[in-house]
């Protein structure tokens, strides 16, 4: 897939301290404006690099591990309830809390996935814009 979502984004940043590091988010000549609608990042101050680049992000995955568990709902809770306010369920252990707290887990990223963790988001013919503003 060339339009993948693995992680969740919680926070994205414009670092300016390595312009050699830079993954160009544009186009020559493409103004300040254009570039940050586009979702991306605009420094003009170093020359020889690219102005427009991605931002860098911090993404979060939520983890089910059933051996660490903190309540995350009422006793009784419906699996269904559960899942809703975004924890994990598990009722096949008794005297533990069935509804717990994932466990997350957060990393910078980028868009240099390995194939085997990208999950399909996008269409045939999908251009790296729309991709994008699918998040």
């Amino acid at each position: 897939p060339w339009c993948y979502k693995a992680w969740t984004v919680v926070a994205r940043s414009c670092n300016t301290n390595s312009p050699s590091a830079r993954n160009d988010c544009g186009m020559d000549g493409i103004t300040e404006q254009q570039c940050k609608d586009k979702g991306c990042c605009y420094d003009s101050n170093t020359p020889g690099s690219k102005w427009c680049f991605d931002p860098t992000l911090t993404a979060e995955k939520s983890i089910c591990n059933p051996n660490s568990r903190i309540n995350c709902a009422a006793s009784g809770v419906l699996e269904q309830q559960c899942y809703a306010t975004n924890c994990c369920y598990d009722d096949k252990t008794p005297n533990i809390p069935f509804c717990y707290q994932p466990q997350r887990n957060q990393v910078t990223v980028t868009c240099n996935v390995p194939a085997s963790a990208k999950q399909n988001c996008g269409t045939n013919n999908i251009t790296k814009d729309q991709c994008n503003l699918k998040g």
